[in-house]
């Protein structure tokens, strides 16, 4: 988590304009509130029942599970975010076989 001079935090410094990682502000709540809070962990804790957006390929990917929660959660949202834009973190690394296909070179 990183704490911005605007007292937002986020989950990656690198995300800060990007209101779907904006976790809190610790101006208003505790940083042990921010951690705990339900967007901090729908983020930490990728349940596929928490998929909100059903257009997603990872709604229907048959190794959701193994892929988020068990290898290393390798999930980088930077890369995401390049990709896909604001309102898209639920989508799969843009270097997942079931990936949107794109012009971006990562």
């Amino acid at each position: 988590m990183s704490i911005l001079s605007s007292g937002n935090c986020t989950v990656c410094e690198m995300l800060y304009d990007n209101p779907d990682f904006v976790l809190g502000n610790v101006l208003n709540m505790s940083i042990e509130e921010i951690w705990n809070s339900p967007k901090a962990l729908k983020l930490y804790s990728k349940k596929k029942e928490f998929i909100e957006d059903k257009n997603t390929p990872c709604y229907s990917c048959g190794v959701y599970d193994t892929c988020k929660n068990k290898l290393a959660k390798k999930v980088c949202y930077v890369d995401i975010a390049k990709v896909y834009g604001v309102g898209k973190y639920e989508y799969p690394d843009p270097r997942c076989p079931r990936s949107i296909k794109t012009n971006v070179i990562l």
